[in-house]
């Protein structure tokens, strides 16, 4: 999208016009992906999915579709306590990337963060 910090980003949700610049940067790196043959567009930061998610996830153009990823996390996190209920357990991997923090860490990860850990 071009830009020069990612922390910009938030500031489209205290400025109206910094939104509008968001979105138009969206849209115009958007329309140079569907130019390449995308579909289906999907924000991969979420400060722009938010922003977009309460824009109502405008449409492209040259009728290509941007996914509202706000619902696609929330419905995926829906599926995920659904499979568990079926499962009768857990199905978050532990292993590798998603090992649990060094025992060492989880007090200032926690104090950080909140207890989510």
């Amino acid at each position: 999208m071009n830009l020069e910090w990612l922390v910009d980003l938030n500031k489209g949700f205290v400025d109206p016009s910094a939104a509008q610049d968001i979105l138009r940067r969206f849209k115009t790196a958007a329309d140079e992906l569907v130019d390449l043959g995308a579909e289906i567009v999907i924000p991969g930061v979420g400060v722009v999915a938010a922003l977009l998610s309460a824009a109502g996830t405008p449409a492209l153009s040259k009728g290509a579709l941007t996914l509202n990823a706000v619902v696609a996390l929330l419905k995926s996190a829906e599926m995920i306590v659904r499979m568990e209920r079926l499962a009768g357990h857990r199905l978050t991997s532990r292993r590798a990337s998603y090992a649990r923090p060094p025992e060492s860490q989880l007090a200032a990860l926690r104090k950080f963060y909140g207890d989510i850990y």
